[in-house]
């Protein structure tokens, strides 16, 4: 990161890469709040906020995760609607060196499965919605991928959670 000056009445940061950018915002705003999440509990609504620096903390461990998956320098299709998991996974893929391969949520059935083949993608990182395609896919076409849920309750999923926690505990 260097400092430019443009025409402005201030200097200000000029940034070669997310990575820069995301330890910048950190490192200045640490504790203010980045994401607020909102979660229903029944007939209850309740927000979470998350801080930069919980951000980074996350990022790190949810990297450290998909590393230990064996997919450093992979490719790591993401499908989901606007979250904060889908966020949190992106941002995660990119600072580790993976490669993300972002789907369109509107995408058709047909267009997922095709973007997976033509991708050529060594794990997918979905929401729960997503998961009939995901297994006709895997099943129809015998492909491997690793396949980790941004958010559900089916047993046989691995839940998003569980690779922060498990990152967390590697680091």
């Amino acid at each position: 990161m260097r400092n430019k000056q443009k025409e402005t009445f201030f200097d200000y940061p000029v940034f070669d890469n997310i990575k820069q950018v995301i330890y910048y915002s950190v490192e200045k705003y640490a504790n203010n709040i980045a994401f607020k999440i909102k979660e229903k509990q029944e007939n209850e609504v309740k927000y979470i906020d998350i801080t930069y620096k919980k951000f980074l903390e996350e990022v790190n461990n949810l990297g450290t995760g998909l590393f230990s998956l064996g997919l450093e320098n992979k490719k790591i299709a993401l499908l989901s609607k606007n979250r904060y998991e889908w966020a949190l996974s992106y941002v995660s893929i990119l600072l580790g060196g993976m490669i993300a391969v972002p789907l369109d949520k509107g995408l058709t059935d047909i267009e997922i499965e095709n973007s997976l083949l033509r991708g050529n993608v060594d794990a997918i990182i979905y929401e729960e919605k997503y998961s009939d395609i995901i297994e006709k896919v895997k099943k129809e076409r015998k492909i491997k991928h690793k396949r980790i849920y941004m958010h559900g309750q089916k047993r046989k999923c691995k839940v998003l959670k569980r690779h922060i926690a498990k990152g967390k505990r590697e680091a």
